[in-house]
């Protein structure tokens, strides 16, 4: 399990290492569609895994997968998005990027993967618990991560 994450977390600090070199030798028009081409992969990464999360829970609440093997899937999940949220707080930090777009675009990464650790939080709090408190949580937390979500995406509830 430990390996996925390695090689994702290596892939993600290659693109930024590859990002500051393209920002240093190629021109400002490879720089914009470099960072084009990241945004669109970051988009399609949050959909993909708020999507994953939802299915892995459908998974759990009609029995058709093992609670630890759930369990396990959703801690990966938590795993991958704690190396993303790391780098992302560190390009914010750094300030890494130069135009306001696209400093606004990374920042409002920050609150929608911060809701997709909380939604895994809750719901492995759920399947230990079984508390429903913990599952209205969950459910209301999911809503407003999918409102955050489509808003950034241009997506319509």
């Amino acid at each position: 399990m430990k390996k996925p994450i390695i090689i994702i977390a290596f892939f993600v600090l290659s693109l930024s290492s590859f990002a500051q070199t393209a920002s240093t030798t190629n021109s400002q028009a490879s720089e914009k569609a470099l960072l084009g081409m990241l945004g669109g992969f970051s988009a399609a990464y949050l959909l993909n895994t708020f999507e994953l999360i939802d299915g892995f829970t459908t998974q759990h609440r009609n029995k058709l997968e093992t609670d630890d093997l759930i369990t396990r899937k959703l801690k990966a999940q938590k795993n991958i998005i704690g190396v993303i949220t790391k780098q992302v707080d560190e390009t914010i930090s750094t300030n890494a990027l130069r135009e306001e777009a696209d400093k606004t675009f990374v920042e409002s990464l920050q609150p929608i993967l911060s809701g997709l650790q909380k939604q895994l939080d809750l719901y492995m709090d759920y399947m230990s618990t079984g508390s429903s408190a913990k599952k209205t949580e969950y459910d209301t937390v999911r809503r407003e991560g999918k409102t955050k979500l489509n808003t950034l995406l241009g997506i319509e509830d």
